[in-house]
């Protein structure tokens, strides 16, 4: 006797009065047989549309400086209910809420961009991106970051900070702080780029800033190599420049 067999799998999550299959898990259907997509049902067998927490990250925290920086957050999922306002929230202290500082960057989904300000020089902080529907609030992944000691305008080394280092700088390097300090007076009115000759014959061509040393030395082994005078001008007084603090 020979016998055949069907194989099936069934991937519905439930059927309606018409035979009709739902494929979506949060769908139901309630007893008049029809399908609704809320999670929840009354005592009456209607769907209860439930709000859920609304899905964001953080951004990544950028331009630290001695009193403030930049981060943000993106809000992927509603949750089912409006987000009414999100931001960036942060304290000195692990775990910060809306409770705590926060910015406020408007509403609904989305990324968005928070600049905070006010922070204390030479601190660690801690900052999570938050957002607030009908269920609550929410939040994304904690960040810490700590303030430079410094900030541009502060004197330091018998000068003032005039840049701090950013990525993509040349020199810097992550993890420090490290910049340009200007003096507090003009070194000189008149001293010549070339030398008394004027004859400088070198190729100098960087202009980024942190590469003044670079040109600095180049010209002045250019004149070496060239036993020519270096006395009084414009590379030999940035090297022999010493500010007392």
């Amino acid at each position: 006797m020979l016998y055949a067999f069907l194989i099936f799998s069934l991937s519905a999550q439930g059927i309606t009065k018409y035979g009709q299959s739902t494929t979506t898990s949060t769908n139901f259907v309630n007893k008049n047989g029809q399908i609704g997509s809320s999670i929840t049902l009354s005592k009456y067998g209607q769907g209860i549309t439930v709000s859920l927490p609304a899905t964001i990250s953080t951004s990544a925290v950028i331009a630290i400086t001695g009193s403030g920086m930049i981060s943000g957050g993106n809000v992927t999922n509603d949750g089912g209910s409006t987000v009414t306002a999100r931001g960036v929230c942060w304290n000195t202290a692990i775990h910060p809420t809306v409770s705590n500082s926060k910015t406020t960057n408007g509403t609904g989904t989305g990324a968005f961009v928070s600049g905070v300000s006010g922070l204390a020089k030479g601190t660690t902080y801690y900052v999570r991106s938050y957002a607030t529907n009908s269920w609550g609030t929410s939040y994304g992944t904690e960040l810490m970051f700590t303030t430079i000691q410094l900030s541009i305008g502060d004197s330091y080394q018998g000068g003032k900070v005039a840049y701090i280092l950013q990525p993509g700088d040349t020199g810097y390097i992550e993890g420090t702080t490290q910049g340009l300090i200007a003096a507090l007076a003009d070194q000189s009115a008149s001293a010549p780029w070339g030398g008394t000759e004027n004859n400088f014959a070198g190729t100098v061509e960087s202009s980024a800033i942190g590469t003044g040393n670079y040109n600095t030395t180049t010209i002045l082994a250019w004149y070496a190599s060239e036993s020519v005078s270096t006395t009084g001008i414009a590379a030999r007084i940035c090297s022999d420049l010493v500010i007392p603090e």
